[in-house]
């Protein structure tokens, strides 16, 4: 089977952990690496290995999928591009700024018959992977924050 072609777009933090879980899986070539800060582009692109680029709209027909990791508020234009274009998207979170954008992206996926994942990865992370092996009913769920917090991803609402 041929490599899958990848991009990131988006090289701030969440982008930059996806470009470097790509770069190192077998049967995926990282190619691009999109950001309008032309030097954060170039120096994530140098780390990875793969090209940067500056405008989302330069992947069509050089990639199969793309991770999209820039701001909550471009998710919808970017992500419903590439989806029109034929290519597989991960969308981080939020997966869009309003719930209709939310699901124009849905129905625009099954339409195109293209993958949309939702980068809610918690999932898979270990711990909550064991709780579903102890926890069978739960009856009240209690969280608490114990990250210090940061500006990043205050642009669209939490809930959304």
């Amino acid at each position: 089977m041929a490599e899958l072609r990848a991009a990131v777009i988006g090289a701030g933090r969440l982008g930059t952990l996806h470009a470097r879980k790509y770069a190192a899986i077998a049967g995926i070539k990282l190619v691009h690496i999109v950001d309008i800060d032309v030097e954060r582009a170039g120096a994530l692109a140098k780390e990875v290995g793969a090209s940067p680029l500056t405008d989302y709209r330069m992947l069509v027909g050089k990639v199969d999928l793309v991770t999209v990791a820039s701001p909550g508020v471009t998710h919808h234009e970017i992500a419903s591009a590439m989806l029109k274009a034929g290519i597989d998207v991960l969308l981080e979170k939020p997966m869009a700024e309003k719930l209709t954008q939310a699901r124009d992206l849905a129905a625009l996926a099954s339409a195109s018959k293209r993958v949309l994942q939702i980068g809610h990865l918690e999932r898979f992370n270990p711990a909550v992977v064991h709780l579903h092996s102890i926890v069978k009913n739960p009856r009240f769920v209690e969280c608490h924050r114990l990250a210090p917090f940061t500006e990043r991803g205050t642009d669209v609402d939490v809930v959304l």
